[in-house]
């Protein structure tokens, strides 16, 4: 896992600065969320100083709480970097994301939207009580998904009951102070509200 880690932490290093300061916030979210206040994240010095100095603070941590640590550690990494693989691998298709029907899961708008959902809406019931909140029919869907299946079809069936930019808008207004608020903002432009 350490050779795993050296690599990943070398590609999140070589990633532009707003793109390590999205995974410093992003994990201090998750990991608030998972183990409390038992890891004490440095917040000082440079976003790259601040993402060397969480892995030095979850190496020291207990056995058991470095475990939760490391794979709340991998788990945004790799979702970060995808994302911003998915970005500079497609070309933007026309029109907004959230208007799309059917949902362009091809798009890297559309993966990292995917992908901030499922981080922040982990728990499928959660999901789908938003997703109802919003005039999206779920009954039909499967239970007992993963995250990021369970939002990759509930975005599906929102875009062909066109209530995708509606489940975004609810989740902007559930987290108003979450790290992920620019990327609803920005689709939320697309279609002409926020």
């Amino acid at each position: 896992m350490t050779r795993d880690r050296t690599l990943v932490l070398d590609r999140l290093l070589g990633a532009p600065t707003e793109a390590i300061e999205r995974f410093n916030l992003v994990f201090r979210t998750l990991i608030r969320a998972r183990l409390g206040d038992r890891l004490a994240l440095p917040d000082a010095g440079t976003v790259q100083q601040q993402l060397r100095d969480g892995v030095a603070a979850i190496d020291a941590l207990p056995a058991e709480l470095h475990d939760i640590a490391m794979d709340a550690w991998f788990a945004v990494a790799w979702s970060q970097l995808d994302a911003r693989d998915a970005r500079r691998a497609a070309p933007r298709l026309p029109g907004p994301l959230l208007a799309a029907d059917p949902y362009p899961i091809d798009r890297p708008e559309a993966v990292e939207l995917m992908r901030t959902l499922a981080q922040l809406y982990t728990d499928e019931r959660a999901a789908l009580l938003l997703a109802e909140s919003q005039g999206v029919d779920v009954l039909e869907l499967p239970r007992g998904q993963a995250p990021l299946h369970l939002w990759r079809e509930l975005l599906q069936l929102a875009a062909t009951q066109r209530r995708t930019a509606a489940i975004v808008r609810a989740a902007r207004a559930q987290y108003p102070h979450n790290p992920c608020v620019p990327v609803f903002d920005r689709l939320l432009a697309e279609v002409g509200g926020e």
